[in-house]
């Protein structure tokens, strides 16, 4: 997935710049309505992160002229404001999508992902890495062609790891996914689901899909 983040704020920029980074994702900078638009239009990205509040132009001015010079690509507006009329004319400008600043970065990851997955006609309802078959409209997983049964939170958790396609995924990150919150009794727990799902993968011959990465997190690990 590549980004481009249209934000002049230095510290929002550095964190959207910092989660992007962690999990591995591609992105460019714009710190003006003028460079955003200028940047979406030489680059192919799958999603533009949009502030509302720019130097110049305003971000629903930028959402509007990329919608009236054709481009498509997904809008994710960015903002501070919590009153809905903002929310709705942004939207109504071209925006796919809106997130109040602060948020986590789960949440952020989460919106991305989903925006880009629009973008294509297939998106990505069926998963795969190596011999590992998700289908996320029927909710079934094979491995080897070998049907798994796991619980709700499994497959979460197991499509989270997909989609990071072997980066590492830090505990903070997969616990937000899970449980919407990077502290707490929620870490223990994550440990249990994933023994439990990492048993239910091991078809025989097959290598152990899910690596731990001591004092970090996990990853899944390609067929030698």
């Amino acid at each position: 997935m590549k980004v481009l983040i249209v934000e002049d704020d230095e510290l929002v920029l550095a964190f959207i710049a910092n989660t992007l980074v962690e999990h591995g994702q591609d992105f460019d900078v714009a710190r003006s309505g003028t460079w955003g638009l200028a940047a979406a239009d030489a680059g192919d990205h799958d999603v533009i992160v949009l502030d509302l509040n720019l130097p110049d132009i305003t971000g629903f001015e930028v959402a509007e002229r990329h919608r009236e010079r054709g481009n498509q690509t997904p809008i994710l507006m960015l903002t501070a404001r919590s009153a809905e009329s903002g929310v709705i004319r942004g939207l109504n400008v071209g925006a796919d999508d809106y997130v109040t600043k602060p948020c986590k970065r789960g949440e952020l990851l989460a919106w991305l992902r989903a925006l880009a997955r629009r973008r294509s006609p297939t998106g990505n309802a069926m998963l795969q890495y190596d011999d590992l078959d998700v289908d996320r409209i029927n909710n079934r997983v094979r491995r080897a062609g070998q049907e798994i049964d796991r619980t709700p939170v499994e497959f979460k958790l197991l499509t989270a790891l997909v989609l990071l396609d072997g980066r590492i995924a830090s505990r903070d990150f997969l616990n937000e996914q899970l449980w919407g919150t990077s502290a707490g009794t929620s870490s223990s727990l994550l440990s249990v689901h994933v023994t439990h799902l990492r048993s239910k993968l091991s078809v025989v011959g097959e290598v152990d899909l899910i690596e731990t990465v001591r004092g970090v997190g996990y990853r899944l690990r390609a067929r030698a």
